[in-house]
């Protein structure tokens, strides 16, 4: 729905550095932040509508690095994160994307090589930019 997701990526990989650097989005132009927060939106409605109002569970592993940006659109919201052991995770997305890549991939998909570095790459930005924004504990 938006030219900054990072779900591109899957389908054109040979421009998914550019799609993953949209993850930590407060690093990308405030347009294209709008652009993908208003696209977000627009999602978001026509779920509730679909769902007759109930109250939506949203859950994208890249927004973990949005947190300011949705909590200025949805500053009721409930967010959670839910923490994993980093080599489960990676084991776990590395299996995932195996499946998935050649199903949506339209371009040739990247080495095995090439994709444990974008996988490694992306934990590590969308991690890093949560920890920035995340409250303090108190």
């Amino acid at each position: 729905m938006t030219p900054y997701g990072y779900y591109n990526g899957w389908c054109f990989p040979k421009n998914i550095d550019y799609y993953s650097a949209t993850i930590p989005i407060e690093t990308v132009d405030k347009k294209i932040q709008e652009n993908w927060l208003s696209t977000y939106d627009y999602f978001s409605k026509k779920l509730t509508l679909y769902h007759k109002g109930k109250q939506l569970v949203l859950k994208n592993p890249a927004n973990t690095a949005r947190i300011k940006l949705l909590l200025s659109r949805y500053p009721q919201a409930n967010l959670v994160h839910i923490s994993r052991n980093p080599y489960d995770v990676f084991s776990s997305m590395q299996k995932f994307i195996s499946i998935v890549l050649p199903r949506y991939c339209i371009q040739t998909p990247p080495s095995q090589q090439r994709l444990q570095q974008v996988i490694f790459n992306v934990y590590h930005d969308r991690n890093t930019s949560y920890l920035q924004q995340k409250k303090p504990s108190r």
